[in-house]
């Protein structure tokens, strides 16, 4: 049994060196390496090695980088490395008896204190301080505990730290108003003069990555400062998922709220190229539906031209109209909602604010109808 524990260990430990080295290449020369083709390799030498007797296969970075940099490109250096060592070994000298020994345990102890050194006081310059306390704990339960430990640990660790960042990054694209971004619809001279003197009520912000709880988070306070900053001239703030992966449900819950804390301000909430997967997850639970019957709500769809004729060169009283939706399968398709909807209430700053959908809605009857995803 301990001899398949080891067998395991050397295994792993293997495993996370030779991934580890294929990126150290990778960054140190620029160049893309297939991982699996990596991997095949040096499995493959490795195998052929312990035939004979040898140890494990695995690239050296420091001189693979150091042929990169000296402009080596071909094979050559290596076929002539691998015929020089295994002529060395054909020929049966003991060169280990030719060489004084004192030279030889300098070198090995001098190697062991440079790796030492770089890895517990240099790697402070490029690691950070969560990285490099994961490096110290790693070493410490490699004493204590073994490899194996010490493998787990630091590949528990790698996981955490790396969503934990991933939570932390920034998923903001970009962020334009309605001035510099139009969609494709037809509009009458007088309309096209409104939208561009009230660009400032549409805001179309566009979302990348991962959505986590924390990314959502730093999105909702940065919405609500916008808000704050344009004031009543807000009316619509357009989420763009077109480079989003997914969505945590924490992240939903915080939208939700988002979306109540901007209707308070009277402004909608809408999602625009959202994927399947993440409007299930942005639906609620059928219990929480009505006992799993979700209701279908649909308003009049309004045309530009019909919602600027319905009021005096588009400047009269508002007209009692609603959103016919708040996730739409498309940019265009949404900032073509928006413009109509701002078209039939008029100016943002003169009349009041009617609220859009009572809830994040997806298609479900007409090009804009939904079906209620509010909690």
């Amino acid at each position: 049994f301990s001899d398949v524990n080891g067998l395991f260990a050397s295994a792993v430990t293997s495993l996370a060196a030779m991934l580890l080295k294929v990126v150290v290449l990778e960054s140190a020369s620029g160049a893309y390496l297939d991982m699996n083709a990596e991997l095949r390799a040096a499995g493959s030498a490795s195998a052929l090695a312990a035939l004979v007797g040898g140890v494990a296969a695995h690239p050296t970075p420091d001189y693979v980088t150091a042929l990169r940099q000296a402009g080596v490109r071909t094979r050559a250096v290596g076929v002539a490395t691998i015929a020089l060592t295994a002529s060395v070994l054909a020929s049966g000298l003991p060169l280990m008896n030719v060489l004084p020994r004192p030279l030889l345990g300098s070198l090995l102890m001098a190697n062991g204190v440079e790796l030492t050194k770089l890895w517990l006081w240099d790697a402070r310059r490029w690691i950070d301080r969560p990285g490099f306390a994961m490096l110290f704990a790693m070493i410490c339960s490699a004493l204590l505990f073994g490899q194996t430990a010490a493998v787990l640990l630091g590949a528990l660790c790698a996981v955490f730290l790396s969503h934990l960042r991933l939570s932390r990054a920034n998923a903001l694209k970009y962020h334009l108003t309605s001035r510099s971004c139009h969609p494709s619809a037809s509009r009458p001279h007088h309309a096209q003069a409104f939208l561009r003197r009230h660009g400032g009520a549409i805001h179309l912000i566009g979302l990348e990555g991962f959505l986590y709880g924390g990314t959502v988070s730093r999105l909702s306070r940065y919405v609500l400062r916008a808000s704050e900053r344009h004031g009543r001239e807000m009316r619509f703030v357009l989420l763009d998922l077109q480079a989003t992966h997914g969505i945590e449900p924490s992240a939903c819950t915080l939208l939700r709220r988002l979306r109540r804390q901007l209707k308070a301000r009277g402004v909608s909430l809408l999602v625009a190229a959202a994927s399947s997967q993440m409007v299930a997850a942005l639906s609620p639970e059928p219990a929480a539906a009505g006992g799993g019957a979700v209701a279908l709500s649909r308003t009049a769809s309004i045309t530009s031209q019909q919602g600027c004729e319905s009021r005096a060169s588009c400047g009269g009283a508002p007209a009692t109209a609603a959103l016919d939706s708040a996730v739409y399968r498309t940019v265009d398709e949404a900032l073509e909602s928006c413009e109509e909807q701002l078209l039939l209430l008029g100016s943002p700053v003169k009349s009041s604010h009617r609220e859009g959908p009572s809830a994040f809605s997806t298609g479900g009857g007409g090009r804009h109808s939904g079906v209620s995803l509010a909690p």
